[in-house]
């Protein structure tokens, strides 16, 4: 029989793919690359859409179909799959050269296997045709699905290998595809089990048959026949429609049907009793299948779901939590008593009844009224599994802790109304666990008054007042004043006695000369695990390896040392190696001791300082978190309060400051004008952090697949942070109503490509005041469901935009709007002027910048609070000026300046910024302006310059800016003879700029010469970068306050001014990609300094060239 042929080949299918999964254990990293990766995934699809045609042709051959083709397709079938099966097994072999024939057996296999296609497709066209609702069985067997098992594996395998021919339509198409499929198959499964009569499931059985076969033909054709023409997608996105079409109709046919099978079996009471393992696969995947029904009608946004928006979140939540603890926490669902899990089941019969009528009244009119009024017994019953599962993991040890844990479930309990018969058990229980938490909390009283602290200290007083030489350590103290008045008991007798304080605030330290301790070197982390670890005795050789890497995963914090140190020593120690793979600063921070240490620590910390702290453990482990931004996102979040005098970005840095003083945050880099850049916080405190900002409900924190399909707390959560790869985001469909703010964190991506389409979120989600998606790719426009987000501060996004849409007014609390654009320029709207609360409007990216309307209406608004503005796109041209008043409190400002697009004869070339008189930043590029000379007029205030593919000629200009604290000079356009000092005249005449003004042919060479009353007085920082700059000399002390000076890519530099550093504190010159006469310039230097007596200059050179 064919059957049985099928069969055979089936079998040997298996190992063949089997095989082409162990080649990647062979040589992960040249698998990795990616021809010999994806040429490997294509195998393994085509394997698998064969695979799905054998069961198709498998379960309808058992019903008579047949096909005079068949046998000869199996035989031949057959021996390709035996064959290339045995050709990649010989690939794992020794002996054989793997990367020379791998590529080789990739396009064997996809010549052979391309060439059944033609008869697979003819063979399909049969099965179609024989496939027909009305001949077909009310009955579902193993067989019909194993077969819709496949079909929809190759549903999801064949979206990604196409999907970048055509943006993602078929992507969409294809998922719609295969969620109607999947819940046709988990409802049949469902009611099935359920006991459903066979008359009920007559119409959804034959209708999955039907469905199915089509879809097989339909994946099988779109990989096999793909051609990636215009014409080609258009066709494949019709039938792809159609066969859409055909499922709504069909769902629309026997949705009553699916809604009257699971009533009567409710009514019935023929309800299974749930518990082996088949069974919770079948109510779990049903229950999964329910949530995306649930999400297509909270897409729908009907009256009904406004009106009870509240019960709708929470029977998501709930519906979550079912599929949950039935597919991935079965050790939970296991642990339950035999009623609960039965009742379990029965909650997601009534959900679907629910979620079925409300999917087919999707006009939004009223409920039958047994089902609106089964809503709130519905919500009840989850609601007591919540409670009974979350029993059966007790929050740690403590007795307190565990008695307030189940006094508030049990409190939760009593509020049930179909548990009004056992409140007054309920009430008796809770008046037993009263009592015994008051008998904890005298224990507990007693426990802390610290009568051997008391003693102690009387002893030290004693001996002071004898006086005894003494040394006393006084361990964290937390206040100055505290000090002052314990100081008085230790007098100053000229002994040589010393009182050694230590505290975790520099604030308190500072009064009393302090010493601030640095992070341990990893030989400094590894010495002293040795020695907590092996005090007596010397430590054990076999152990070193293992022991150094211990040391080096602590991160330069001894208390992490000594807590690890504790965990080890209760460890075999061939169990060492498995701790130091396990070994992460959560498992280290939760111990007693670390959480004790941290907790004081918090406790503190001022109450409107707390919140910042946690919003800094946001962030990913390891990560440098740019200060701008984390300040940004506490003001947005509304932590940062107003003081009178100052801005609020001032308060807030006063704010980062105090936990840097408390020794909380960690500085990285500082700011090249004064400040921090950025910052991190130690992986044990992050942890610490994490904990407490999800014991508090501050932040709720989700990692991957696994905690964004868990999640099911939504409710009640503000803040959500995410960490995931972008199509896991996409597929979590969070529904969380009250958030006010959302964080993305991009896990395992790179820098995702595909485009997001799960922006629905944002049509529900209108409370957010922060949404951070600058690592969601979300395609070539701006979302329009972000529009309605009328309480947003804070946005950052990424994409390739090439426009801002007018309707972003709308959003008129933004204060920050951060775009990272992959290509080109993007266009602000003229309603931009409207957003009179925006702060920091920043664009960033490979290439790209902010362009402008030039035609600024006189009575549009002026945007007096926006500090930050960068890359704006700026015209030479009367536009540039009106632009720039409109926001004359700006502090950071990043341009490039470009020549009009309709350039005026004889028009000024002047800019202006002198107005500014706030700027404290500027950036400046010139690299799309002509060669004729420009006249510039900047602030006096400027304390940091940046200056692109500059004209000498501006020198003189510069030279007056006696504020710089920071100049960087990065390439020079002008590369002739002329020296520039500060007797130059400003302007060069127009008739001596000759053609090669941009340095194209010109042979002379460029000199610096500073004149003896130049003066930079507050320069600290001057970086001179791939310039064409000969001679750079000077004769008097320019540069009093010069701290560091960077030389990058200068080739040609001969000479720099000797008098450099003679009378300032340079500690440093560093030397990137410069010749060897550059570096022997900056020693000339060194040594001029050193017959000066000052020995501490530094010579860095991060990058040599020959």
């Amino acid at each position: 029989m064919a059957s049985s042929s099928i069969n055979s080949v089936l079998a040997n299918i298996k190992p063949l793919l089997d095989n082409i999964d162990d080649l990647a254990n062979i040589d992960p990293e040249l698998v990795k690359k990616e021809k010999y990766n994806e040429g490997l995934k294509i195998v393994k699809l085509e394997s698998k859409l064969v695979r799905t045609f054998l069961l198709c042709a498998r379960r309808w051959s058992l019903d008579g179909w047949k096909d005079a083709r068949l046998e000869a397709f199996l035989s031949s079938l057959q021996d390709a799959v035996l064959y290339h099966a045995q050709a990649f097994c010989a690939l794992t072999e020794d002996g054989i050269s793997f990367s020379d024939h791998l590529d080789q057996a990739i396009l064997d296999f996809r010549a052979k296997f391309s060439s059944f296609d033609i008869e697979i497709s003819t063979m399909y066209c049969s099965l179609r045709a024989f496939v027909v609702p009305s001949n077909l069985s009310a009955l579902i067997d193993e067989v019909l699905v194993e077969f819709v098992d496949s079909l929809l594996e190759n549903l999801v395998d064949v979206v990604s290998p196409i999907e970048a021919y055509d943006r993602g339509l078929h992507k969409i198409k294809f998922e719609a595809l295969q969620e109607k499929l999947k819940f046709l198959k988990d409802f049949v499964l469902f009611a099935t089990w359920q006991g459903v009569e066979s008359s009920l499931l007559k119409d959804p059985t034959a209708g999955l048959q039907a469905v199915a076969v089509q879809a097989a033909d339909l994946s099988y054709s779109c990989w096999f026949d793909r051609l990636f023409d215009k014409k080609e997608c258009n066709e494949m996105h019709s039938m792809i429609s159609e066969l859409l079409q055909d499922i709504k109709h069909l769902h629309s046919q026997f949705h009553e049907s699916c809604i009257q099978g699971l009533r009567s079996s409710k009514l019935s009471g023929s309800l299974q009793t749930l518990n082996l393992e088949k069974d919770m696969c079948i109510v779990g995947d049903f229950a999964d299948s329910l949530t995306g029904i649930l999400w297509e009608v909270l897409n729908h946004n009907t009256s009904f779901v406004v009106a009870k928006q509240d019960q709708m979140q929470m029977l998501y939540d709930g519906l979550r939590f079912l599929r949950t603890i039935l597919k991935k926490q079965q050790e939970k669902f296991s642990g339950l008593h035999q009623k609960m899990m039965d009742l379990v089941g029965a909650a997601v019969n009534e959900a679907g009844i629910l979620i079925l009528s409300l999917s087919a009244n999707e006009t939004g009119g009223g409920l039958p009224k047994d089902v609106d009024l089964g809503f709130s017994d519905l919500l009840q019953k989850i609601k007591l599994i919540r409670l009974v599962t979350s029993t059966l993991k007790s929050p740690g040890t403590n007795g307190l802790g565990l008695i307030k844990f189940l006094l508030k479930n049990l409190t939760e309990l009593a509020e049930l109304d179909f548990l009004a018969h056992s409140k007054d058990k309920i009430w008796t229980v809770q008046k037993d666990f009263v009592f015994l938490g008051s008998v904890f909390e005298k224990i507990a009283e007693q426990h802390n008054k610290h009568e051997k602290l008391k003693a102690f200290w009387s002893h030290v007083i004693e001996v002071a007042n004898k006086r005894y030489r003494y040394f006393i350590v006084l361990d964290d103290i937390w206040d100055i004043d505290a000090w002052n008045i314990l100081k008085r008991s230790f007098p100053d007798d000229k002994k040589g006695s010393r009182v050694l304080i230590t505290s975790r605030q520099y604030e308190v330290a500072s009064q009393v000369e302090p010493d601030r301790l640095r992070q341990f070197t990893d030989d400094e982390s590894w010495d002293l695990l040795q020695k907590m670890l092996f005090p007596t005795e010397p430590y054990p050789p076999e152990l070193c390896t293992i022991g150094k890497q211990i040391a080096e995963n602590c991160g330069g914090l001894p208390l992490t040392v000594v807590i690890v140190a504790g965990i080890l020593a209760t460890i075999e120690q061939d169990g060492w190696k498995q701790f130091a793979e396990r070994m992460s600063a959560r498992n280290v921070s939760l111990t007693e001791q670390s959480m004790n240490m941290l907790e004081l620590s918090y406790r503190h910390v001022p109450d409107y300082l707390k919140p910042c702290l946690l919003y800094a453990g946001a962030f990913p482990q390891g990560q440098e978190i740019p200060i701008q931004r984390l300040l940004r996102l506490w003001i947005a979040e509304g932590f940062v309060k107003e003081v009178e005098q100052k801005k609020v970005e001032e308060v807030a840095e006063d704010y980062m400051m105090d936990l840097i003083g408390r020794s909380l945050i960690i500085v990285s880099k500082q700011r090249s004008f004064g400040g921090v850049k950025t910052c991190r916080v130690h992986d044990l405190v992050r942890e610490f952090c994490a904990t407490k900002a999800k014991e508090e409900n501050f932040f709720q924190f989700l990692h991957g697949y696994e905690g964004l399909f868990t999640f099911s707390e939504s409710f009640n959560t503000r803040r959500l942070c995410i960490y995931s790869k972008q199509e896991h985001f996409e597929k979590s469909r969070l529904f969380c109503p009250q958030i006010r703010c959302l964080m993305f964190f991009s896990h395992g991506d790179g820098y995702p490509r595909k485009y997001s389409d799960s922006l629905f979120i944002f049509q529900i989600c209108k409370l957010l005041r922060v949404l951070d998606l600058g690592q969601v790719f979300l395609g070539e426009n701006f979302p329009t469901e972000i529009e309605v987000l009328v309480e947003l501060r804070y946005l950052a996004i990424r994409g390739m935009m090439q426009s801002i849409p007018c309707s972003i007014a709308h959003l008129s609390n933004l204060e920050t709007f951060i775009l990272d654009v992959y290509l080109g320029d993007v266009m602000l709207p003229e309603t931009i002027w409207n957003m009179t609360n925006l702060r920091h409007l920043c664009i960033s990216g490979s290439s790209g910048d902010i362009s402008l309307a030039k035609d600024v209406h006189e009575n549009s608004s002026i945007l007096y609070n926006l500090s930050t503005f960068s890359n704006l796109l700026l015209f030479i041209d009367p536009s540039m000026e009106k632009i720039l008043r409109k926001f004359p409190n700006i502090r950071r400002l990043k341009c490039e300046l470009s020549e009009p697009e309709d350039p005026v004869p004889d028009c000024s070339r002047i800019v202006t910024m002198n107005f500014l008189s706030q700027l404290e930043s500027l950036s400046l590029s010139l690299y799309f302006t002509e060669q004729r000379p420009i006249q510039f007029h900047f602030p006096v205030n400027l304390k940091k310059l940046t200056l692109s593919d500059f004209s000498w000629s501006m020198i003189s200009v510069i030279e007056e800016l006696s504020n710089l604290e920071v100049l960087k000079l990065l390439d020079d356009r002008a590369d002739q003879g002329d020296i520039w000092d500060a007797s130059e005249e400003e302007e060069i005449p127009e008739e001596e700029v000759g053609e090669d003004f941009h340095g194209e042919g010109a042979d002379e060479e460029i000199r610096w010469d500073i004149t003896e009353e130049v003066e930079f007085p507050k320069l600290r920082i001057l970086k001179l970068s791939r310039l064409n700059i000969v001679w750079w000399t000077g004769s008097g002390d320019h540069f009093p306050r010069l701290q560091k000076l960077i030389l990058e890519q200068c080739w040609k530099l001969k000479e720099i001014p000797s008098c450099l550093g003679s009378n300032s504190p340079l500690e440093m010159i560093e030397i990137r990609w410069c010749p060897p006469s550059v570096v022997s310039l900056a020693e000339e230097v060194k040594e001029g300094q050193e017959e000066m007596g000052y020995e501490d200059l530094q010579i860095l050179i991060s990058a040599k060239a020959e």
